[in-house]
Formats: C-alpha cells, structure tokens, sequence
C-alpha cells in the first residue's frame, strides 16, 4: 500500500544541506508515518453506530449459535477470516451472492425468515 507522501521528497527545499539546530532537523520516520496516518481522510463509513449496534443485536439472536460469537464459526462454518475469504474468493462470491444466501437460507432453523433489510 503507498501512503501519502511516499516517494515525494518530504525534505524538500533542505536537500544537501544540515539543519543548523536539532528542531530543524527531519523528523524519525515512525514521526512522519505517523503524521502521514493522521492527514489520511478516515475510510467511508458503510454504516451508522445505530445500524451496527442493530446487526449485532440480530446476530447475536439468529446467527452467533451456529457461526459463533466471534464468527469464528462452530457447527456451521466461520464467517471470517483468512479461511472464510479464501472460500470466498475461490467460490467468485460477492457481496449480493452473500446476502442472497443470508436471506433466502438463514438462519439454518429458520431459512428465509430474515427480513432483507436486516
């Protein structure tokens, strides 16, 4: 992944010369990653605090006995992680293929009984 600022000079105009006190001098990098991790916009959100209090109020009632608190998975399969993707990307599944199977085959008890909106 490139970060901002990668690969741009971040020294510009001092290049060559010494920095005459210790407060004109570069800062370490950890300083300048961690400066370029706070001017980084934070990613889109997909989903408000409410909404993702809600999905984790209806996983808990229909999902988590099969999938697992953690969605860790215990009698029906994990529902993330490395092993979970890899399935995924080896089966060509989106994100509607998914949500089709939630839908129309969950929970196992009770296929089809969530409502698409949930």
């Amino acid at each position: 992944m490139i970060c901002a600022g990668e690969g741009q000079g971040l020294g510009r105009g001092n290049e060559g010369s010494a920095p005459t006190d210790s407060r004109a001098r570069a800062a370490p990098a950890a300083d300048r990653s961690a400066s370029a991790q706070k001017d980084k916009p934070d990613p889109p959100k997909l989903y408000t605090k409410a909404q993702a209090e809600q999905g984790k109020q209806v996983y808990a009632k229909n999902c988590a006995a099969c999938h697992g608190d953690q969605l860790q998975g215990k009698t029906a399969l994990a529902i993330a992680g490395a092993a979970f993707l890899k399935k995924a990307e080896l089966l060509g599944w989106s994100v509607a293929d998914l949500r089709t199977i939630i839908v129309t085959q969950m929970p196992r008890s009770n296929p089809g009984s969530l409502p698409p909106d949930q």
